[in-house]
Order: structure tokens, then sequence, then C-alpha cells
């Protein structure tokens, strides 16, 4: 356990072409190959996850396909567009 946490440790089985592909990325970009992993990994969930909330909104949008401009928006929560900026 460190600083009270607990640490979870995974195995990846890599071929001889991916393990030299990684490392040598790795030593490209100055970082461990652990940060690389863990980083394209979060990457990858982060995109499916907007890839999926994406496609609902498409499809809300598809059922109510009534929009709105920005300065529709603006006056209806009372902002006014000209004090911003």
């Amino acid at each position: 356990m460190q600083g009270g946490l607990w640490i979870t440790v995974v195995s990846v089985r890599l071929n001889k072409e991916e393990e030299k592909a990684i490392n040598g990325y790795a030593t490209l970009t100055g970082q461990p190959v652990t940060q690389l992993l863990k980083q394209a990994l979060l990457r990858e969930i982060e995109d499916k996850v907007d890839y999926t909330i994406g496609v609902e909104a498409l499809e809300e949008h598809k059922k109510d396909p009534q929009t709105f401009t920005i300065a529709e928006v603006a006056e209806e929560l009372g902002i006014d567009l000209c004090a911003i900026g």
C-alpha cells in the first residue's frame, strides 16, 4: 500500500513487435511504458464514453429536432453577450 491507496498491477502480454514499438515510443517521448499504456487506455475509455454520449444526443435530437441559437439561450438565461467580451 502506498499513501493509503491500493495499487493494482496489470500484466500485459506483448509479442516482440509490440514490445519493440511500445518501448521505442516510450524512448521517443521520454515517458515510462506504464504511463503511456495507462494514458492510452484512459483516452480510449474517454473516447468511447464521448462517442456513446454523442450517439445518445443525436438520437434525442432526432426525436425532438428543435434547436436554439446562442443568442436565444443567452436571452433565456439573462446573459448579456455584449458584456462578455
